[in-house]
């Protein structure tokens, strides 16, 4: 038998076996303290995650109750923010087909009027790009009556996260000697023809003046002086499209002000059914009526246009409204705002107040019933947070955010398991790590089945959890899906192009997802995706072969928009991309080696197209929604000719100059 021996701590030769007994114990005592240092991480990780969730109801509870804070009052001048969100993201780009006629006030002095002033003096200017600060603050008022064949539109303005500023009579009608409330009214912020880019927002309620309601001020010349009303959205769309302030200023302000009127005019679009363009025009206010409260100016308006605001811009990118457009003065000829007073300012703060206290009303039962929507995009939640939201039963939920927070397959293991959020439309996981695990985990759920968007943008998704989440058969309503930035690759694509069970998909996007001609070519085989409207294939690697492939689509006769900027497409491509005859309503193909923003156009900046190609681009019959072409730093030197002989039904401005 050998033994060995050392020096024990106290200099004593001592067993090696009853030393490695003593180091044990140290070595337990250690593991011990170890294992209660990290319970209590743990812990404190735990109660960090739920006040990070507790924080984001409470905020979210509070931004639920409208508000109009007043941020300056001097002398007889009031102030209310105006907001600039500086970075506009419209979460949905979706197209609306609804008929409707403007709505027109009816008197015994104005009967179906077609226009407000003389159109002789018409210098409206048409503004396409609406889903960018200042012009997505302007909508379109829907007005539903009970007669199901009976439809109306106006223009309202955001003044809040969720408070729309319109004309009273786009929310009442002309009945005597009560008017009566029309059954529905929604607003589609940004209206650009019959595309919403932040989408339908239904109202949570609506308010006018009494005295309205009971024709109680309504003057000879057809303007009745409290034609004025408030929305309060059911979401706070303000947020993304930004808002205006509103400003109470005296007459020796306004007289002679320069005022700026921008709406959704009927005259613009009288042989363009189920299109909604906005239109505006800059002026001066002529009159100041002090007997009425009303502003009259020379600006071309029409049906439609009535509940536009009658604004100023401040200051850079500061954006104010002092009146309310709501028709012409018969007497005077002339356009007529209602003047936003410091009592109007009042009324409307008092409906705001009525709407506040029935939420505070609505949330003295259980707070979390109440929640519709959770923003906790960066917040660090990890899969521990995610795995304590999902055990919350916040049964309204709608949107949740939950982007770049560090949550790999095992936080989607816990919300795929969730059975509380039954009524979930909108969940963002972009920037996160679940991975194609992740992803399968994720497509088990069977709760969601209003889901309409799904955002995995950057997840470290291959081309193995695709095949399964692709069978998902639960969200029967998807309308959006972003699986860009991850590498599914060919295969990915393919099992996804196989998809049977989303009928309603309408956006999808595949960008920087390694995509070649095999994959584009499956993708273009889909048969269910027949309302898609939107397919962004960017940085992939298609080249002309791919461009071919695609363009033998049949089945997307809804799309409008094709990105495939900064792939290896040539001439050969973009011309068989050309023939495509089931692209009718296509108005955006980008083919550029850089950021494209144009909508109706046709990005070519930076392609290598020769000039036979351009020549044969230019015999295209069926673009018929085309109404820009950029072909900047595309080395082409005669292209005019060719383009200006095309039998396009529109001809881009530029090419009769």
């Amino acid at each position: 038998m050998i033994f060995f021996y050392c020096l024990s701590e106290s200099g004593y030769i001592i067993n090696l076996s009853t030393f490695i007994d003593q180091i044990g114990h140290f070595s337990i005592m250690g593991n011990k303290q170890a294992r209660r240092n990290t319970m209590v991480l743990k812990l404190d990780a735990r109660n960090k995650a739920i006040k990070t969730i507790e924080d984001a109801i409470q905020k979210r509870l509070m931004d639920a109750q409208a508000t109009l804070n007043v941020i300056s009052l001097e002398d007889s001048q009031i102030l209310t923010p105006s907001f600039n969100p500086n970075r506009i993201e419209p979460s949905r780009n979706l197209r609306f087909s609804w008929s409707a006629k403007p709505r027109q006030k009816k008197t015994s002095e104005v009967e179906a009027i077609d226009f407000d002033i003389n159109p002789t003096n018409d210098q409206r200017i048409r503004y396409q790009f609406t889903n960018t600060f200042p012009r997505s603050v302007h909508g379109v008022i829907k007005i539903e009556t009970s007669n199901a064949n009976e439809c109306f539109w106006g223009t309202g303005i955001m003044i809040g996260p969720e408070l729309v500023l319109t004309a009273a009579h786009n929310l009442y009608d002309d009945q005597k000697p009560h008017r009566k409330k029309y059954s529905r009214i929604s607003f589609y912020p940004a209206m650009n023809e019959d595309e919403a880019p932040f989408g339908k927002f239904d109202v949570d309620e609506f308010y006018v003046p009494a005295s309205y309601i009971l024709h109680q001020r309504e003057g000879d010349d057809g303007i009745a002086s409290d034609d004025y009303g408030l929305l309060v959205l059911k979401h706070p769309i303000g947020e993304k499209t930004g808002f205006f302030g509103l400003h109470v200023a005296d007459q020796e302000l306004l007289k002679g002000k320069e005022i700026q009127i921008i709406g959704y005019p009927g005259d613009k679009v009288k042989e363009k059914p189920e299109t909604y363009e906005q239109w505006g025009m800059k002026g001066t206010v002529l009159e100041v009526d002090e007997d009425r409260y009303l502003l009259h100016y020379d600006l071309m308006t029409s049906p439609g246009q009535d509940g536009s605001g009658v604004f100023y811009e401040k200051n850079q990118d500061q954006f104010y409204v002092v009146g309310l457009h709501v028709g012409v003065s018969t007497s005077k000829g002339l356009g007529t705002a209602i003047w936003m007073t410091k009592e109007r300012l009042q009324t409307l703060q008092g409906w705001i107040k009525t709407a506040r206290q029935r939420v505070i009303d609505e949330m003295s039962g259980n707070i979390y019933e109440n929640v519709k929507e959770l923003n906790l995009e960066t917040k660090s939640l990890e899969d521990l947070g995610v795995q304590i939201l999902s055990s919350y039963k916040i049964r309204n939920l709608q949107i949740l955010d939950l982007e770049s927070n560090s949550i790999t397959w095992e936080g989607a293991v816990s919300l795929g398991r969730n059975l509380t959020w039954k009524n979930l439309q909108i969940l963002n996981l972009r920037g996160n790590n679940i991975g194609d695990k992740g992803i399968v985990e994720l497509a088990k759920n069977t709760t969601w089945t209003k889901l309409h968007a799904l955002y995995l943008y950057d997840n470290s998704i291959g081309s193995e959890g695709i095949e399964l989440f692709s069978k998902n058969a639960t969200w029967k309503n998807l309308q959006t899906l972003d699986l860009s930035y991850n590498s599914i690759g060919d295969k990915g694509v393919t099992d996804l192009a196989k998809n049977s069970t989303w009928p309603n998909l309408q956006v999808l996007y595949l960008r920087g997802c390694s995509i070649g001609d095999k994959g584009v070519a499956e993708l273009k085989s889909n048969s269910i995706w027949t309302q898609l409207q939107s397919l962004f294939l960017s940085r992939n690697n298609i080249t002309d072969r791919g461009a071919t492939e695609l363009s033998k689509n049949t089945s997307w006769p809804s799309l409008a928009m094709l990105d495939l900027q900064n792939n290896g497409i040539g001439s050969e491509g973009a011309l068989d991309l050309s023939t495509n005859p089931t692209w009718k309503s296509l108005h955006t193909l980008s083919l550029s080696s850089y950021n494209w923003v144009n909508p109706q156009s046709l990005e070519l900046a930076r392609s290598s197209l020769d000039l036979k190609r351009i020549s044969d681009l230019s015999k295209n019959v069926r673009w018929t929604n085309l109404q820009s072409l950029n072909l900047s730093m595309s080395f082409v030197t005669i292209l005019v000719l060719d383009l200006a002989q095309s039998p396009r039904k529109k001809v881009p401005p530029f090419l009769n100059r």
